[in-house]
């Protein structure tokens, strides 16, 4: 079933500004690590530590950034956002923070994205643009060879630097250096496909579904807790400061979460679906349509878009995935706000790109121009 929507002006305006801000990212995180005193007159008690959380193909939907007054159309989003969003924690962020509504990515998948604010480089300096070592261009500066990744400047600047989860692509963090959390990857796992078809695709990431059973094997809730570990050890007069970066796999496929968020989710027959419009990318530039047609699992996407019960239980786990991971964030929020660095952290927060689901008559990422889905980002400076 089509619907019509408006064009989005959110969207279409402030492109630039928006790519701009996620090189400022970068730039603005680093500045963080220049010391602005002398090494005589430091005052241990005031130095600044550092909170990166990164989210993976986390869109707009989330309560902070949702129009809720928007009216729906025959049961289709019209507005901003997704008002069945859950997201408390992203939200009490946005609150007590700087909230960027218009930010976007410098690449719409996660290898160059996530390249990009690593190292704060466009990927045509990197010469990095897909996935997919083979795609890559000829690049002018290396990350990580030429030009430092952001957590080698912060240990260069003194900091004791922590990472868990994903931050570079396929959680390849050992260039990152500091201090690693266990192995993490995507998943975990059941034993076969849950709700999209091995006919469809055999491939185990591609498959949404209420898993693991024990919310203790839950990928999200374990890095977390491994940070707010790191977070509640006591901070000592002399003690270095401290740069985690903390990298959440959902709402990336495989969309799995315990099975109490998909409880707490809307029902597949009351979560509404994105609007869309016959002929959705034909305000996309030539170039714009072919990269968007190129994503993986192109099949899976046609499932999805091909039967509304199909696309409805998608959405349904995207909901349900998000509010798994933000419950997961709050665990880390919680450890901060008691420990000794609860009044000198930054925490700084963003999506590497958004992910469709049904407008612009696509489903996963890899999305140019107007189509391009918000990346959603806060920034918190100290309470103290």
């Amino acid at each position: 079933m089509k619907n019509t929507k408006q064009p989005n002006p959110r969207r279409q305006n402030g492109l630039f500004r928006g790519a701009l801000m996620k090189r400022l990212i970068f730039a603005g995180i680093s500045l963080l690590a220049i010391p602005l005193w002398g090494a005589e007159t430091r005052d241990v008690n005031k130095v600044d530590h550092v909170l990166l959380i990164t989210i993976d193909d986390l869109n707009d939907w989330i309560g902070c950034l949702t129009d809720r007054d928007a009216p729906a159309d025959a049961g289709h989003l019209t507005g901003e956002g997704h008002p069945q969003a859950s997201t408390p924690n992203m939200d009490r962020l946005a609150g007590r923070g700087v909230l960027f509504a218009n930010a976007h990515c410098q690449a719409p998948i996660c290898r160059p994205s996530r390249t990009s604010f690593m190292s704060g480089l466009r990927p045509t300096t990197s010469g990095i643009y897909a996935n997919r070592p083979q795609h890559d261009a000829q690049g002018t500066l290396k990350p990580g060879r030429e030009v430092p990744w952001m957590t080698r400047r912060f240990e260069q600047a003194g900091y004791d630097v922590f990472v868990a989860g994903k931050i570079l692509h396929g959680s390849r963090n050992q260039p990152l250096g500091g201090t690693p959390c266990f192995r993490t990857g995507q998943g975990p796992y059941p034993p076969g496909k849950l709700n999209v078809p091995a006919e469809i695709t055999p491939q185990g990431i591609w498959d949404i579904g209420a898993y693991p059973e024990n919310e203790e094997d839950y990928t999200d809730l374990r890095i977390a807790r491994w940070t707010a570990d790191r977070i509640a050890k006591p901070f000592k007069a002399g003690d270095n400061p401290r740069f985690l970066a903390l990298g959440f796999y959902n709402p990336h496929l495989p969309l799995f979460a315990p099975p109490k968020w998909f409880d707490a989710a809307p029902g597949k027959q009351e979560v509404l679906l994105h609007a869309t419009a016959e002929g959705d990318m034909d305000d996309l530039s030539p170039i714009a349509r072919r990269i968007s047609s190129r994503v993986s699992f192109a099949q899976c996407a046609r499932w999805a878009l091909e039967e509304e019960d199909n696309l409805r239980t998608l959405t349904q786990a995207y909901l349900a995935c998000t509010s798994a991971m933000d419950d997961a964030m709050g665990k880390v929020l919680d450890a901060l706000e008691k420990s000794d660095m609860a009044d000198n952290t930054w925490i700084v927060v963003f999506s590497d790109h958004g992910w469709h689901l049904g407008e612009k008559d696509h489903v996963a990422k890899q999305t140019r121009g107007p189509a391009q889905p918000v990346c959603p980002s806060s920034w918190c400076p100290p309470c103290g």
